[in-house]
């Protein structure tokens, strides 16, 4: 089990975006985007095995996502709850 986590953990840090994000596969570049949900899921992963620079580094890039993007977020929120779908320009 030890050899599998070690193998999992280089490659998040190895795939991990220079801006902190972790990409939805760092190979393919189709899925070279990264999502949130998914995302903190990983991050949580690798506080709990130590990797602390690593999950800070992906949580900091999404508070700065959102944050510089919070007048799209908030349009999209928006449009949803009035049963619209957001404006696909609004969308991280």
């Amino acid at each position: 089990m030890e050899d599998l986590v070690t193998h999992s953990l280089e490659v998040i840090r190895t795939g991990q975006a220079p801006n902190g994000a972790y990409p939805a596969c760092p190979v393919y570049p189709t899925y070279r985007y990264s999502w949130f949900r998914d995302g903190a899921f990983i991050g949580h992963a690798v506080d709990l095995w130590g990797e602390h620079a690593s999950a800070r580094r992906f949580y900091d890039w999404a508070a700065h996502t959102v944050t510089v993007n919070a007048a799209a977020v908030e349009r999209s929120v928006a449009a949803v709850a009035g049963g619209q779908a957001p404006n696909p320009a609004d969308l991280l």
